[in-house]
């Protein structure tokens, strides 16, 4: 009778482990995909707070560059009309010394302009009309 008795009692204390941790293993991997999800929210928050953060900086680059432009325009301005400014006064020049013929030993001016006068193909020739008038850079 004791031994039966004994068999009995050791039956309520065996435990099916397996069957008694799925329940947990069940919500521990719930809690895992809600962390991840949670996880990927906050990047992605995080990813858009930082374009906002880079917005005002590419205001300010593009309102630069807009600045420079401008500079640009004026230095092209001002060359064109350095240039043509260069061509009247080598043709005043060449008119000069063929009104004037100077004697072989003192040289003639037109020689001045082989150093100055040099074709750039970067710098258009703008007829005079259509130059924007030269404004002086602000320091």
């Amino acid at each position: 009778m004791l031994p039966e008795l004994a068999k009995e009692y050791s039956s309520y204390m065996k435990i099916n482990v397996a069957q008694e941790i799925n329940p947990i293993q069940d919500v521990v991997d719930d809690l895992l995909t809600r962390l991840e999800e949670t996880e990927s929210i906050i990047s992605m928050i995080q990813k858009e707070q930082e374009q906002e953060d880079i917005l005002p900086d590419l205001i300010q680059c593009n309102e630069n560059l807009k600045l420079i432009k401008m500079k640009t325009d004026k230095i092209t301005a001002f060359l064109a009309h350095v240039a043509r400014d260069v061509n009247m006064l080598q043709t005043k020049v060449v008119n000069a010394e063929l009104d004037f013929p100077a004697q072989a030993s003192e040289g003639s001016f037109s020689s001045l302009f082989k150093f100055i006068k040099t074709v750039d193909p970067s710098i258009p020739s703008v007829p005079r009309s259509s130059t924007l008038p030269y404004e002086a850079p602000e320091k």
